[in-house]
């Protein structure tokens, strides 16, 4: 079973386990509502966008190397994405938070593959699904740590939580310039502060919504930030291109003249 047939498997489980959360999720519409169903929203945008890149993946099929192993840990992810969908969906928060982890990691090392440019730059919808999945993942692992926490009586309140995703955010912008992941994390927190807010917790909500427009912030820098790079890196080729014609060109002379005299 090599890569893209992998690949390929787990992304029709994703697919189903998706169609399997929603149904049970439209039954249960109060459980959906609590979870905050906004933030639910954000979790199908993730699996479009991760079915939307298997298919850049499995279409523009490379051998070996890091391309090859990118599929793999995809497939991993997708595979612990379907298992934690369906274990959230039946309330089992300790085999929850386990597979949420294994998601968390399994999508960063696949990120670790990708490049940003400017010399080399991955499909814009791998790079999206990416740092949109991996954003969701951070937020989830951290709402299924506070679940598990409180099922153990040790609650921890927001600060902490909303503090440790704005560090992730500033991390993610200053060496990827990954404005998706900054841009998705401040929608999950939009979601976070808006389900405190209907639940009377206004302190917290006004602390979820302050990081969320903190990393709303980071992703217009991000998006500036790259696309500046990028005209760069462009402009640096477009001179050493022209360069080079003008080098070939006084060679050229240069021997002609060279042939005149003899």
């Amino acid at each position: 079973l090599d890569s893209h047939r992998f690949l390929k498997l787990a992304s029709c489980a994703v697919a189903s386990a998706l169609a399997f959360s929603i149904v049970r999720a439209s039954w249960f519409e109060p459980r959906r509502a609590n979870f905050g169903g906004f933030t639910f929203h954000l979790q199908e945008v993730t699996v479009f966008l991760q079915l939307l890149a298997s298919r850049v993946e499995l279409k523009n099929w490379q051998p070996g190397g890091c391309h090859a192993r990118r599929r793999g840990f995809l497939g991993v992810a997708f595979l612990l994405n379907s298992a934690w969908m369906i274990s959230w969906s039946w309330e089992r928060w300790g085999l929850s938070f386990a597979l949420v982890l294994g998601y968390l990691i399994a999508l960063f090392c696949a990120y670790l593959d990708l490049e940003f440019g400017p010399a080399q730059v991955s499909p814009c919808v791998v790079r999206a699904a990416l740092g949109a999945s991996l954003a969701w993942a951070c937020f989830a692992t951290c709402l299924e740590g506070l679940m598990v926490g409180k099922h153990f009586d040790r609650s921890v309140g927001p600060r902490p939580v909303v503090t440790s995703l704005t560090v992730v955010v500033v991390i993610a912008v200053c060496s990827k310039y990954d404005w998706v992941f900054a841009a998705f994390m401040g929608f999950a927190l939009l979601g976070m502060s808006r389900g405190q807010s209907s639940q009377g917790a206004l302190e917290a909500a006004s602390i979820s919504y302050r990081g969320a427009w903190l990393c709303c912030l980071g992703s217009v820098v991000a998006l500036r930030c790259a696309y500046r790079r990028q005209r760069l890196a462009e402009c640096c080729e477009q001179v050493r291109m022209e360069r080079t014609d003008s080098d070939v060109e006084d060679d050229y002379t240069e021997l002609q003249e060279s042939r005149r005299h003899v």
